[in-house]
């Protein structure tokens, strides 16, 4: 069965795969700064009630969804792995099938 995929379409996948390690620290340390920012404008909030606060919370926000973002980068990285390990099983038992 020929592969489906384009080379650009597996270099691709490659960069992902390189750089899954990479997204699970990244998605932590957005977790941290967000909370902490998070944290840091309800004090704030507190504290100093004529402070605005809106634009920290919404940088906050907008941290942790890049965080979330980077975990589901994760979760895709690591079913791309599998789906291109099957993919490479397949290519491998039907090479053994015509050579036999």
């Amino acid at each position: 069965m020929p592969n489906p995929l384009t080379n650009p379409q597996r270099q691709f996948a490659a960069g992902a795969l390189q750089r899954r390690r990479l997204y699970l620290p990244m998605m932590a340390v957005g977790l941290i700064v967000g909370m902490g920012l998070l944290g840091h404008a309800i004090w704030l909030g507190q504290t100093q009630p004529n402070e605005p606060i809106g634009l920290r919370i919404i940088l906050a926000i907008m941290i942790l969804l890049n965080a979330r973002q980077q975990l589901r980068q994760h979760r895709y990285a690591g079913v791309l792995a599998a789906l291109m390990s099957d993919a490479r099983a397949d290519q491998s038992s039907s090479s053994d099938a015509i050579a036999s």
